[in-house]
């Protein structure tokens, strides 16, 4: 919160040792996230003094030229830096997204091609090319086969082989990630993200045994770490065995966990079992051992909601607000005790209250929006989202959902704020989504499909944004794209938004 005292130390730090570049570098950084580019260039030139023949040093004059939105000079920044080290793989990267968004997938595939031919085996540059074809929403066969040159390539390094394992288990692939995973902990078998990620194959594939016994080994392997005892307590509650996911977690505590992250799950597991009376005692437990912590009290409070007795809820959310009075997860459950106890009136003043006392808050604010949404209140649940953009004017929920508000509302300014969020979160499907339903209601469906596209793609588990995209496709005139779209989800089983929606469609089509 001191940035100019921050500066002052990073510059004189750069003084003191000219042939360390990493004080250059952080002055740089934060003046690219303060979007300060004059004093970015100027961070830049003084590192090109000391290091003029760096790639770094012409990596960071292409970001600050993108800052500046002088696309030429980012460009050539990026090409000095190939030129000076041809396996720089940011600057490869970097033009690649930039033959992107001039819509020119081709000539960027044609970079990795080129590179590729030069040095076959390069690891870094294959995983670039994965990335970036996921990007471009290439085939999952043809991500795979890029990521299984790379574990060839390089078979003694794990993101390869890591990236392979998630891939396939994002694709439905269980066997086939169970097989990448086996062959990875074989060949790396001390590597801790390898362990863990055969662990989550295993369990994908139905092998839960398997599962519990590569959890152990990576527990052996972390002595003093407490992650994958919690990894392996959910296996046992995800089995229905409360009594030994309880059992793991005491030896999380053995080990050294605080009661604030042991006791909690240990309650939880409880409330999944049903013995609500045993996760009482344990919050109780926690309470006389913490007297002046929130926690314990939150937590009985969350047991006496799941079991809606909602008055002991908010006596115990009032004593956790007594010793934490700027918990706000706490203030929002008091509120939701109150609304659900038909305490309209008092659930309304506390609000009020809390964001009075605590005006910098956006926790509550984008609680009461969603809480209006839900009741259908749109220009209500509006009034709160642009309180919180007027706070934190990056909040990425708040302008998606402020633009689907507006969006219904008929409210032009819909989509100028829908283009935001897109810009800030690229590839969230939610936002990308939004983004491109507004456009089909504006009658530019054949500009929305791309959109769409990714949508679907970054959650190919989202029937709604599959139906959204066959929606589009069918009113951009894509007829037969659409209806093959309609009757795989036709074909889905299971209940979903808009179910009812896909017969109606394929009648009309």
């Amino acid at each position: 919160g001191r940035p100019d005292a921050g500066f002052r130390e990073l510059e004189e730090a750069s003084r003191l040792d000219p042939t360390n570049r990493h004080a250059d570098l952080a002055i740089i950084e934060g003046h690219l996230r303060r979007r300060e580019a004059d004093k970015a260039l100027a961070a830049v030139q003084a590192l090109e003094a000391k290091q003029p023949q760096d790639p770094l040093t012409f990596q960071m004059y292409g970001l600050v030229h993108l800052l500046r939105n002088d696309v030429p000079a980012a460009r050539a920044g990026f090409q000095r830096a190939l030129e000076l080290q041809p396996s720089f793989v940011p600057a490869l990267f970097n033009l690649a997204q930039l033959d992107l968004s001039e819509k020119k997938p081709e000539a960027a595939k044609g970079r990795y091609e080129a590179f590729l031919k030069r040095e076959p085996n390069n690891v870094p540059v294959l995983m670039s090319l994965a990335e970036f074809q996921q990007r471009t929403g290439a085939p999952a066969k043809e991500i795979e086969a890029t990521l299984r040159r790379a574990v060839s390539a390089g078979p003694q390094s794990a993101a390869p082989r890591l990236a392979l394992i998630d891939l396939l288990l994002r694709s439905g692939d269980q066997r086939g990630a169970l097989s990448a995973a086996q062959q990875a902990f074989a060949a790396l078998p001390n590597d801790l993200r390898v362990a863990e990620a055969t662990a989550v194959a295993q369990e994908a594939a139905g092998e839960i045994n398997q599962a519990i016994g590569t959890l152990n080994k990576l527990a052996s392997m972390q002595t003093g770490s407490v992650g994958p005892l919690y990894r392996l307590a959910g296996l046992h509650v995800r089995q229905q065995e409360p009594d030994r996911a309880i059992e793991v977690l005491r030896r999380a505590q053995k080990a050294g966990a605080s009661d604030a992250e042991v006791v909690p799950q240990v309650a939880q597991v409880y409330a999944v079992a049903g013995r609500h009376d045993d996760a009482l005692r344990e919050a109780r437990s926690w309470q006389k051992r913490e007297p002046r912590s929130a926690g314990p009290w939150a937590l009985e409070g969350d047991i006496h909601t799941a079991l809606r007795q909602l008055g002991e809820a908010e006596r115990a959310y009032r004593e956790a607000m007594k010793l934490d009075p700027k918990a706000d997860a706490v203030a929002i459950k008091l509120h939701a005790v109150l609304e659900a106890s038909g305490k309209k009136g008092e659930a309304e003043s506390w609000s009020r209250k809390w964001m009075a006392e605590n005006p910098r808050d956006t926790a509550m604010r984008m609680e009461l929006g969603r809480q209006e949404l839900a009741r259908g209140n749109k220009k209500a649940a509006a009034t709160h989202y642009r309180a919180v953009l007027e706070l934190t004017p990056g909040n990425v929920v708040a302008l998606n959902n402020l633009a689907w508000i507006y969006g219904e509302l008929g409210d032009p300014k819909a989509l100028v704020i829908a283009e935001q969020a897109v810009k800030l979160a690229p590839t969230n499907a939610a936002v990308l989504d939004t983004y491109g339903m507004l456009l089909v209601k504006k009658g530019e469906a054949a500009q929305a499909l791309p959109f769409l596209e990714q949508a679907r793609k970054y959650a190919p588990g989202r029937k709604d944004l599959r139906l959204n995209y066959a929606k589009a496709l069918a009113q951009a005139g894509r007829k037969d794209e659409a209806r093959r779209e309609l009757e795989s989800l036709r074909a889905e089983k299971g209940e979903f938004a808009g179910r009812d929606e896909v017969a109606a469609l394929l009648k009309a089509l």
